[in-house]
């Protein structure tokens, strides 16, 4: 007789097998062996080769569902909480912002509990802060801007101005500008729109959206074409 163990390990690589390439087929095939093993040991796995395969297939609400899920199995890692905060800022409704706002508090608790000995070798301690500095201020560009979608303009103005502080850049900049302007306070919107302007060569992220980094981890979608590893 096969061990149950087993038969589960048999179930989730038959699972696999058969989807071969097609990101759809080994979806549909993992949420399946899910309901029938809810409570498998390699669900964190399952749950990031589901988020991987719907973002490939531009199926954001079950990315963001299985992101969450990522993370209410794994609260203190870092990297998923941004990932979910990421889907969620971008695809969510107002519950989700929320949640979102919740995430990065934990971030910026993580992050802050981070010390010089966990640092490379090869990183000096006044770059290792500076860069904490940096994860900081775009973690706050990120609550500024659901607090934004929230319509909660104060705790948006004191993150913008947060992470401007940390880490001058154009992003946080432009977001001040619109709360300036929202106030129908012109010559704040007009200054903060020109500070902007003239950071705008010099800020990362500003000719696009700005990844999140924190320490060595960054949350991007997957690469095309990348198959999910079970192992």
């Amino acid at each position: 007789m096969v061990a149950p163990a087993a038969m589960e390990q048999q179930e989730l690589q038959k699972a696999i097998e058969q989807a071969s390439n097609d990101r759809a087929a080994l979806m549909h095939n993992l949420l399946d062996f899910l309901k029938k093993y809810p409570q498998t040991a390699q669900r964190e796995q399952i749950y990031r080769a589901i988020v991987e395969s719907s973002l490939q297939l531009r199926d954001f609400p079950t990315a963001t569902e299985y992101a969450e899920r990522m993370v209410s199995l794994n609260p203190g890692d870092a990297s998923t909480n941004l990932l979910a905060i990421q889907l969620l800022e971008r695809y969510g409704d107002a519950s989700g912002w929320r949640r979102a706002v919740n995430y990065c508090a934990r971030v910026l608790e993580i992050v802050h509990r981070e010390s010089a000995t966990q640092k490379s070798p090869r990183q000096s301690s006044e770059q290792f802060e500076k860069d904490r500095q940096h994860d900081v201020a775009a973690v706050l560009l990120v609550r500024g801007q659901l607090y934004q979608k929230l319509n909660e303009p104060q705790n948006a103005q004191k993150d913008f101005e947060s992470s401007y502080k940390m880490a001058p850049g154009a992003p946080a900049a432009e977001h001040l500008g619109e709360l300036a302007e929202l106030r129908k306070d012109l010559a704040g919107a007009i200054h903060e729109y020109g500070v902007a302007f003239a950071l705008a060569d010099t800020s990362p992220g500003s000719a696009s959206r700005p990844e999140l980094w924190i320490g060595n981890r960054c949350v991007s979608r997957c690469k095309p074409g990348s198959r999910p590893s079970m192992r």
